[in-house]
């Protein structure tokens, strides 16, 4: 059987589906975690959110990097001059290099080409550990949350939340 490593987290299922349709497309085996975390009790509400987490076998990263970036390039021809992130401090937009899984693949790059723009150097062995460890963490919390949304729904079957 093959193992697979977390690679990529999204939010919204629209993006997943396009993500997933691409990898098959390419012939690049993968395996999907759907989470529904709680975020309800303060509104009163049973809301969930729901993260959509992505794998592949390690030796695919390279890959499907090379895919992401090309379709994002595609994208960034398209971004308007006053893109909210032409405003960034070179500190922002630092931080989205370093919380990859919080932005999108073209937020990632346009970040990347601004700092390059002001020539700021970023190391690039820095930027390929961040993100592993942005995903690794993202996954341990994934698998993590089961757990919560279980103890949420039981609790609240006994009437105790």
């Amino acid at each position: 059987m093959a193992k697979y490593s977390p690679y990529k987290s999204f939010s919204e299922e629209s993006d997943a589906s396009d993500f997933i349709e691409t990898l098959k497309y390419h012939e690049i085996d993968f395996d999907i975690s759907i989470v529904k975390t709680g975020l309800d009790t303060l509104y009163g509400e049973n809301r969930f959110g729901t993260s959509y987490f992505v794998k592949l076998q390690k030796e695919d990263f390279q890959k499907a990097d090379a895919l992401l970036v090309a379709i994002a390039e595609k994208d960034l021809k398209k971004i308007p001059e006053d893109y909210h992130l032409f405003t960034f401090s070179n500190d922002e937009l630092k931080e989205i290099l370093t919380n990859p899984d919080e932005w999108s693949e073209i937020d990632y790059l346009l970040a990347h080409k601004i700092l390059d723009q002001r020539n700021v150097v970023i190391d690039k062995n820095a930027l390929v550990a961040w993100r592993s460890t942005r995903l690794e963490k993202s996954a341990d919390r994934s698998e993590d949350g089961f757990g919560l949304v279980y103890l949420v729904i039981a609790y609240q079957h006994l009437g105790v939340y």
